[in-house]
């Protein structure tokens, strides 16, 4: 199954770039930009998003039927294992990203006028 997918990944992940891309433009989220380095090509399976309003902006996201992810995060400094060994270790920018963090949608049959329905939605809690 696998090998049979790989005669579009080429496809799929130029999509993905270009919806990156369309993001990049569209979202106006002075809190926290996504700065890819310059010359390299980004194939991401969602799109990031930090933002204090996080729960405001999901929510309406969802009201909208997007789908949403929370972004995989923490800091290993305030698991247990870790505190049991060593203390507990705040971390700022690990803790405002589990906090803050979500990923939108960036699958390649989304549409640029689907991408800009969502960053509209988005835009009017980040400007």
């Amino acid at each position: 199954m696998g090998i049979n997918q790989l005669d579009g990944a080429d496809e799929v992940c130029i999509k993905r770039e270009s919806n990156f891309q369309h993001y990049q433009k569209q979202l106006k989220n002075s809190y926290w930009k996504v700065k890819p380095l310059e010359d390299t090509f980004t194939s991401n399976f969602a799109y990031p998003v930090i933002h204090p309003e996080r729960e405001l902006i999901v929510q309406a996201l969802q009201d909208q039927d997007v789908e949403v992810r929370p972004m995989i995060c923490g800091s290993m400094g305030t698991q247990p294992f870790y505190m049991k060994t060593y203390e507990q270790l705040i971390l700022k920018n690990v803790t405002e990203i589990d906090m803050y963090g979500f990923y939108l949608p960036n699958h390649p049959e989304l549409t640029h006028e689907e991408i800009t329905s969502v960053c509209n939605i988005v835009n009017e809690y980040t400007k």
